[in-house]
C-alpha cells in the first residue's frame, strides 16, 4: 500500500512540473478556500513562487470578497480583580470564524519575546499594562506606560508608545515623548508601507524580528480639548526613527454646513486621527453630548499645511442624552461608546447609529478593532514555513 501510493505521489508530481506557470496560476486563483490555496502553495517552490506574487494576491477572492481587509477581532483594555487587588491588563477578542481561533488571548501571546523581555530592571515584559490605540494592516500602536506628569497643576507630560507588528512579531520601542498636552484624548494614527507606496510591486516578506516600515501620528490636545500639535515618528532603521513636531491651523474651513452651529471647544469633546485607503490623513472631531460630528482633513498642497473642515455629519442618537466617546474608524463604519458602556457602530456617509451587541457593555474606552490583510497575512504565514518539496522534476 505504501508503495501504490509513493507511486500515485510521484504521477501526481509530474503532472504538475508539466503545467506552465499561466495554467497553474488560473487554476490557483479560481480557489475559494484560503486552506486549500495555502496547502497549494506549500506543495513545490513553483506554486509558491507563483502565488506569492502581488499580481496573484490581488486577483485572489479572500473570504470577504469586496475586499482584502477582514476583522478577526479586538484589543480590549480591561480591569481584572484578583482577590482585594486588581490590574488592567490587554485582551484580544475574536470575532466569530477569526483566524486566531475563538477563544480570548491575551496581546503578550502574539509577541512572546517582549513578554518576557523586561526593561529598566523590571521583571515584566514589555508589554505589561499595556494600552491599545489604534491599527492598520497588522500594527498595533500601544502604551507602555501611563502618562506621567511633571508638577501638580501642569499638562506637561511624558508618553512611552511601541508599535507591534502582529506579522512578525516584532515590537519596536519609540522614543519618549514629552509635551504638554492630555495624551488621554489624543488621536493617533499609523502610516504603513502599504500607505506610502504608490506602486504595483510586491511587498517584501516581513523582516524576521523586526517590523517594517511605518510612520506614528499623534494629534494632542491642548487644556481646553482643542486639537494642538502633530507629532510624527518615521521608522528609518532597527530602533532609529526620525521625530518631527508642527503645529495643527484650523482657522479656514472648506464647507459651512447650513444648519450647522460653530463649535463650543469649551464642551467635552473627543479627537480621533484617521487614515483613508488613500493615506489621506484627517481627524473627526465630536463633543460627547451632541448630535454632529466634524472632519477635518489635511491639504497637503497647502503652504503651510492647513487642515479644513470638510465634512459634517448629523448624527441620529438614540436619546438626546447621548454620551460619546469615539473609539475607532475603519471601512467608514465609526465606533463609539456611550457612558453606559453600550457600543456602537455610525455610518460616516449617512450618521445612522447602530447598537453593537456582540461585547455587551464596555466599561473601558480602550477598545480596538484589528483591521488586517487578506494578502499580507498569507504570506505572513507562507514566510513562517518552509515548501515542503523542490519544485518536481520530471
Amino acid at each position: 500500500m505504501i508503495a501504490v501510493r509513493q507511486k500515485m505521489k510521484g504521477t501526481v508530481a509530474q503532472a504538475a512540473a508539466s503545467l506552465p506557470d499561466d495554467v497553474v496560476r488560473e487554476i490557483l486563483v479560481r480557489m475559494d478556500d484560503v486552506t486549500d490555496l495555502f496547502r497549494c502553495a506549500m506543495t513545490c517552490k513553483q506554486w509558491r513562487r507563483i502565488v506569492s506574487k502581488a499580481s496573484f494576491l490581488r486577483r485572489s477572492c479572500w473570504p470577504d470578497h469586496d475586499t482584502a481587509s477582514f476583522l478577526p477581532g479586538f484589543f480590549l483594555w480591561e480591569k481584572i480583580v484578583i482577590k482585594d487587588d486588581h490590574t488592567f491588563v490587554t485582551r484580544f477578542v475574536p470575532t466569530p470564524g477569526s483566524v486566531f481561533g475563538s477563544d480570548r488571548r491575551s496581546l503578550e501571546s502574539f509577541f512572546p519575546r517582549a513578554a518576557t523581555s523586561g526593561t529598566g530592571g523590571h521583571k515584566r515584559g514589555l508589554l505589561h499594562n499595556a494600552v491599545p490605540l489604534v491599527t492598520r494592516h497588522g500594527l498595533l500602536l500601544v502604551r507602555l506606560d501611563a502618562p506621567t506628569g511633571k508638577g501638580k497643576g501642569c499638562l506637561v507630560s511624558s508618553v512611552r508608545l511601541a508599535v507591534c507588528n502582529l506579522l512578525s512579531g516584532a515590537c519596536d520601542k519609540l522614543p519618549l515623548l514629552e509635551c504638554d498636552w492630555d495624551f488621554d484624548k489624543s488621536g493617533y494614527a499609523i502610516l504603513t508601507s502599504a500607505d506610502c507606496t504608490r506602486n504595483d510591486e510586491q511587498q517584501p516578506l516581513v523582516p524576521s524580528g523586526y517590523s517594517s516600515f511605518f510612520k506614528v501620528l499623534v494629534i494632542g490636545t491642548d487644556m481646553h480639548y482643542r486639537p494642538h500639535n502633530l507629532h510624527t515618528f518615521t521608522s528609518v532603521d532597527a530602533g532609529t526613527f526620525n521625530i518631527s513636531s508642527t503645529k495643527i491651523d484650523t482657522s479656514g474651513e472648506l464647507i459651512r454646513a447650513p444648519k450647522y452651529k460653530p463649535h463650543n471647544y469649551d464642551e467635552p469633546q473627543h479627537t480621533l486621527l484617521t487614515v483613508d485607503v488613500d493615506g489621506q490623513l484627517s481627524f473627526l472631531h465630536v463633543q460627547r453630548r451632541g448630535s454632529q460630528l466634524e472632519r477635518w482633513t489635511r491639504q497637503e498642497d497647502a503652504a503651510p499645511i492647513r487642515w479644513l473642515r470638510t465634512q459634517v455629519i448629523e448624527l441620529n442618537p438614540p436619546s438626546k442624552s447621548f454620551m460619546l466617546t469615539l473609539l475607532e474608524e475603519k471601512g467608514g463604519m465609526l465606533f463609539v461608546k456611550d457612558d453606559s458602556g453600550n457600543m456602537y457602530t455610525i455610518d460616516l456617509e449617512t450618521g445612522a447609529v447602530k447598537k453593537f451587541t456582540n461585547f455587551g457593555t464596555i466599561k473601558r474606552r480602550q477598545l480596538v478593532p484589528l483591521e488586517m490583510d487578506w494578502p499580507a497575512f498569507f504570506m505572513s504565514c507562507l514566510g513562517a514555513h518552509e515548501p515542503h518539496s523542490k519544485k518536481p522534476s520530471s
